[in-house]
């Protein structure tokens, strides 16, 4: 947040309205709890920050070293001076693949779930006096739909072991990549992800095969 502030002509205009909005929100602790977070905050950030890129790229830096050629000890050096630039922690130096050539210099255009999520959405939602129904990503699809929204389509739902709203004629499978998620999830949580591979069979990242039958 600090360069947010020093150096706000690095963050592109999207960024910097919506990191504004997140740090008037953040530094204007509404209870006891919150005080206690911005005070913990401070005291564990930065043996947070040290830690975290330590155990990322324990966990990461090999793969990345070689894809990329970056090797492990400038990976742990491109966290901290991603902290120390642009406020993203380690964690999203993976997440957002900032290891590519040229890519660091676009880390201040990203956004957190901190900055969206836990941020200007709670701050959106104050404003209008109401939560946002789409929770629901049945219905967030739905609501695309009547407003003409390109998205991704939900293909069918399953409901207590029954197929539900926007199944498929027969209930069969389509022949491609799909991607399963709990209609009411939060972030990656109980996603999976399962490959076409032809002749009717699906797999896993991890090597599992299914016929269409048996993954349905």
């Amino acid at each position: 947040m600090a360069n947010l502030f020093l150096r706000p002509a690095h963050f592109p205009a999207p960024a910097r309205t919506i990191g504004q909005a997140y740090a008037y929100r953040f530094w204007r602790p509404a209870n006891a709890g919150e005080w206690l977070d911005l005070i913990l905050a401070f005291l564990i950030w930065p043996f947070g920050v040290l830690a975290c890129a330590c155990w990322y790229t324990r966990k990461n830096g090999g793969i990345v070293a070689q894809q990329s050629g970056r090797s492990r000890t400038l990976q742990f050096l491109d966290q901290l001076r991603l902290s120390a630039t642009s406020g993203l922690l380690p964690p999203w130096y993976y997440i957002f693949e900032l290891h590519r050539p040229g890519e660091m210099e676009r880390a201040c255009a990203y956004l957190t779930r901190g900055e969206t999520k836990h941020g200007a959405y709670l701050l959106l939602a104050e404003a209008r006096g109401s939560c946002s129904p789409l929770g629901d990503k049945e219905d967030f699809a739905h609501f695309c739909a009547e407003g003409q929204v390109t998205c991704l389509p939900v293909l069918f739902s399953i409901h207590d072991g029954e197929l539900g709203r926007g199944a498929l004629a027969g209930g069969t499978l389509p022949p491609v990549d799909l991607f399963v998620k709990p209609v009411r999830g939060r972030g990656g949580k109980g996603a999976e992800r399962w490959d076409h591979i032809g002749s009717g069979l699906y797999r896993q990242p991890g090597g599992e095969t299914l016929s269409a039958s048996r993954l349905a």
